[in-house]
């Protein structure tokens, strides 16, 4: 074998373990794209209060499970099962193992009425004394697998002026 083969030889193989390195970075790239990005959303407007979770990433979520627990760490598996029976939900979730679209939002829980409205203020104050003190941990996974997990103190009901700092 002579000097050229030598050379022709040795620039294959450092042109394959090139290959091969570029083909990990592409593929740890591709996964990252499609990461989901959870939020879970407190609102508390003078006629509409919801939580909600919302994919802010590229790629689906798939919730697997959620947990709401109290400061005390009592633990819940929905938002709703910590409220008050009687109250008339707009819309409220029981649900595991599903997906969420990349820039969609899964409303939880929604109670909605007229501030004018004696019952409406009243109930809302009661859900506000409740779930100021929950905390919901979401476990989801990737459209790859890989598992994640989010946690959001529902805090933000304990403050009646909801000023932003």
């Amino acid at each position: 074998m002579d000097v050229i083969d030598k050379l022709s030889l040795t620039i294959a193989l450092f042109a394959v373990a090139v290959s091969l390195y570029q083909l990990m970075i592409q593929r740890n790239f591709n996964k990252k794209s499609v990461m989901p990005l959870p939020e879970i959303r407190a609102i508390d407007l003078d006629e509409n209060m919801s939580v909600a979770i919302r994919n802010n990433g590229l790629g689906p979520m798939i919730c697997q499970r959620m947990e709401v627990t109290d400061r005390l760490g009592h633990s819940k598996a929905h938002v709703v099962d910590w409220l008050p029976k009687g109250i008339k939900w707009d819309f409220f979730i029981r649900k595991e193992n599903y997906a969420i679209s990349p820039n969609v939002e899964v409303e939880l829980l929604t109670y909605k009425g007229k501030s004018c409205d004696d019952n409406y203020e009243e109930n809302r104050k009661i859900c506000r004394s409740i779930l100021k003190d929950l905390i919901i941990t979401l476990y989801y996974t990737d459209i790859y697998g890989k598992k994640f997990v989010y946690t959001k103190d529902l805090a933000w009901f304990a403050d009646e002026s909801k000023e932003l700092s």
